[in-house]
């Protein structure tokens, strides 16, 4: 059964495991975690420890076994979806649309006002002159604010970032959600500057904890 650790826990796994597609091994295992209002987790690891894995389980973008809950309902809940938000890791947004056309969708998508679209656009600290430009045409960075852009509009309560960029708008924007009484979620290879403003440090080691 997939229950809140506490009743106080924002995101909460317990046991956490995720298998190989088609496979008996599992990819990831044994992994507990367990963020309260205002928390905060560095998830790091080498390349293909599975720190990608976790975060995927945790949103229901992956099949997973384990007690786990983010925002007390089962992973994959729309209603829970709605307030988080996720930034993943390389372009996983339509490289046809434009900053602005995302975040708006974005916006909708969380019952929040079409202002917030503007809102996070700015917050991330993308250039106005690139909103209104298809994500193809963007430089590495653009491409990076855009990602940050859509994880932080309309202010989620579970913020997620999986190999952000240690840019002032993220360092912001992170102490900004735990702030709110929100919880922070990071997943990186180098944990880098991220532990004094997200939290505690959490390694995999070849899909467990270290």
């Amino acid at each position: 059964m997939n229950e809140p650790q506490t009743e106080a826990a924002l995101v909460a796994a317990r046991g956490l495991a995720v298998q190989f597609e088609g496979g008996q091994e599992d990819a990831v295992s044994g992994v507990d975690l367990e963020l309260g209002a205002g928390d905060g987790l560095v998830l790091t690891g080498g390349e293909g420890s599975g720190k990608t894995t976790v975060l995927r389980a945790l949103l229901g973008l992956v099949p997973a076994t384990g007690e786990i809950s983010v925002l007390s309902r089962p992973p994959g809940d729309p209603a829970a979806l709605r307030r988080i938000g996720y930034g993943p890791q390389g372009e996983a947004f339509g490289r046809r649309n434009t900053p602005l056309e995302l975040t708006r969708f974005l916006a909708r998508a969380r019952g929040a006002p079409a202002k917030s679209a503007e809102d996070g656009l700015a917050r991330a600290g993308l250039a106005r002159e690139a909103w209104r430009r298809i994500v193809a045409t963007l430089d590495i960075e653009e491409v990076r604010r855009t990602s940050l852009a859509c994880a932080i509009t309309a202010s989620p309560t579970v913020l997620v970032l999986d190999g952000p960029w240690e840019l002032t708008e993220t360092i912001d924007a992170i102490e900004a959600t735990r702030a709110a009484g929100g919880a922070v979620l990071v997943a990186t290879d180098d944990p880098g500057d991220f532990p004094p403003f997200v939290g505690p440090v959490l390694e995999l080691l070849e899909g467990a904890p270290g």
